[in-house]
């Protein structure tokens, strides 16, 4: 890519739009050729760059001849529309400009643990590899391309996708379900940009349910979107009784047991999908199966992924904040096996299809339910409140103080929202603050 005789705009100034700002320099872009767009006004802009700080910052993009947009803004965007042709990202530099091997991972739900696990495979097995993407810092700032290491471990998120011309030795796609719906406008926007991360790769591990659902079709020769796209890719499609699978709790390759369940701390039938796609990416690299089976069984939890808070007057309680769609709650509750009896639903509404959940909540006899604000109203109307307790509440003090009055001894309370957070919170970092606040005090 030409940087230079080129009229640049960084496209949003946080902490990526930064970065992309410091990589230009390092590669001696004049800096009079670089321009600043963002809608918030108190931007601190380094001294002798031009920018525009304003609500309507995109009003005029025609100056430009390229146009470098952070992830968080969405290509979508009506001001955007006309320019498509000079819109790049990060993402795209880097996979442009780095010519060592990667491996991809995006899933809207379990990628951060699969790309964890995988960096720590190939660490453990002597490689030299970096993490990076959207479970770590600006992939610019932590790569140096001209010097390429062993391997990438690249966490691709949806909004990454949507920029970038990828070429991966390794992808995994691990499941698409309905999310981001307002960025990407549209699912079939958003389940493109997922299977966007098949285009150019060499090696493909792609989860049961992207087949399941029709988004691929196994075809007695190739691989195909459900638009007819061909998939050039060597797929490994998992789970698959004639490769890695379940059987039990236990992990399988055909008909050879590579791991004991009993050896996985992880909690749930969905994280030990994911530890097969990691053995499955493991025996792509050349990865003895002993490493893999060591870094799987030391390996406990990420935060705030069904991670145990504590017991407290008889009441177990977990902390699943990260789980913000219908699917990742149901995992979760299906992973703890009948042991939830009040769980904490609710936030931002993004037009979620909560009818499985609520089926679900009734099969699991959780009999206690506390609805935050504004996805309540698509909740509520689908649950059984024979069946149920409910709480509609705006305050996490009270949906606390509920759960400790209500949930019975030895049983579990569950902090999964099925929702974003961010009409009420900041992010799931800070409800999840909010629940732990509040369950430690125990003044109730």
């Amino acid at each position: 890519m030409n940087f230079h005789d080129t009229n640049i705009a960084i496209v949003g100034f946080a902490r990526e739009g930064q970065s992309t700002l410091r990589f230009l320099l390092s590669h001696h872009v004049d800096p009079t050729k670089i321009t600043i767009l963002d809608k918030n006004t108190a931007a601190v802009i380094p001294d002798g760059f031009t920018s525009v700080l304003w609500e309507n910052y995109l009003e005029n993009l025609s100056p430009y001849d390229m146009l470098i947009v952070t992830p968080g803004i969405s290509p979508y965007t009506r001001e955007l529309q006309d320019y498509n042709g000079i819109i790049t990202s990060q993402t795209d530099i880097f996979f442009r400009q780095y010519t060592g091997k990667i491996i991809g991972v995006t899933a809207t739900k379990g990628k951060s643990t699969t790309v964890t696990l995988i960096h720590e495979m190939l660490r453990q097995a002597g490689k030299n590899v970096q993490l990076v993407g959207n479970i770590g810092t600006p992939v610019l700032d932590t790569v140096d391309l001209n010097n390429p290491l062993d391997w990438i471990v690249y966490e691709l998120s949806s909004h990454m996708l949507e920029y970038s011309d990828l070429c991966l030795d390794i992808a995994v796609l691990w499941n698409i379900y309905p999310d981001h719906l307002i960025y990407h406008n549209g699912f079939e926007n958003y389940k493109n940009a997922k299977l966007h991360i098949l285009g150019n790769t060499k090696h493909a591990v792609v989860g049961k349910q992207v087949f399941d659902d029709g988004y691929l079709k196994m075809e007695t020769d190739s691989i195909t979107t459900e638009h007819g796209v061909r998939i050039q890719a060597n797929i490994v499609q998992i789970p698959d009784t004639t490769g890695y699978h379940l059987n039990g709790d236990d992990l399988y390759n055909w008909t050879e047991r590579i791991m004991s369940g009993a050896e996985i701390h992880l909690l749930g039938a969905h994280n030990k999908r994911n530890i097969l796609s990691v053995f499955a990416v493991g025996k792509i690299a050349g990865i003895p199966e002993p490493v893999i089976r060591k870094v799987c069984s030391d390996f406990r939890w990420l935060p705030h992924r069904l991670e145990f808070v504590g017991a407290f007057d008889g009441i177990n309680f977990y902390d699943d904040a990260i789980s913000t769609t219908p699917e990742s709650t149901i995992e979760g509750i299906l992973a703890l096996d009948g042991r939830v009896d009040t769980i904490f639903l609710g936030g931002q509404d993004r037009g979620y299809d909560f009818s499985h959940l609520a089926q679900v909540l009734k099969e699991q006899k959780i009999r206690n339910v506390v609805l935050f604000p504004d996805s309540w109203d698509r909740i509520l109307p689908l649950l059984d409140q024979s069946s149920h307790r409910i709480l509609s509440t705006i305050s996490m003090k009270e949906a606390v103080q509920f759960a400790y009055t209500h949930t019975e001894n030895g049983k579990t309370c569950l902090l999964s929202t099925a929702s974003p957070s961010y009409n009420l919170w900041r992010n799931y970092e800070a409800k999840w603050d909010e629940f732990q606040k509040f369950v430690n005090e125990n003044t109730y």
